[in-house]
């Protein structure tokens, strides 16, 4: 068995799973829009976040399968959100959502001290990928595709 190091405490990943949710709740409406093709992706995130955050491991396979399911969703969901209505919107929510996202894993790199409260406010801006990156795709699913 691999030994591997906790990136989150138990705590900090209930939180993550439960922002999570967000990802039900798009993938839901894709399938009441009939984007039938499309609810894979939020249906696929919200799967490998669960298997990845309940254990929270870095360098595990769990993380390395979240993090190439959700790069490879968002190249092919960006594929059908090029000639979407509401395309502009689409990545503009995506590009605050990466973003958030970017600036958690800077202050996670650089809380070489493991302060819980940079810890935390990390974990805040993780949510965000979740949040604006949901909060995307019922806009996309929300307009002709």
């Amino acid at each position: 068995m691999t030994s591997c190091n906790y990136v989150a405490t138990v705590q900090q990943a209930r939180y993550i799973l439960n922002i999570n949710m967000f990802s039900h709740i798009s993938c839901i409406y894709a399938i009441y829009r009939e984007y039938y093709y499309l609810a894979i992706v939020p249906g696929g995130v919200a799967t490998t976040t669960i298997l990845y955050w309940r254990n929270r491991r870095s360098d595990c396979w769990e993380r390395y399968l979240d993090i190439t399911f959700v790069c490879l969703s968002f190249v092919y969901q960006s594929y059908f959100a090029i000639s979407a209505q509401n395309m502009f919107y689409y990545f503009l929510s995506m590009l605050v959502g990466v973003s958030s996202f970017t600036i958690g894993k800077v202050i996670a790199y650089y809380n070489i001290s493991n302060d819980d409260n940079l810890a935390w406010l990390s974990i805040y801006f993780h949510s965000g990928v979740h949040i604006f990156g949901n909060l995307a795709n019922i806009i996309l699913y929300s307009g002709i595709i």
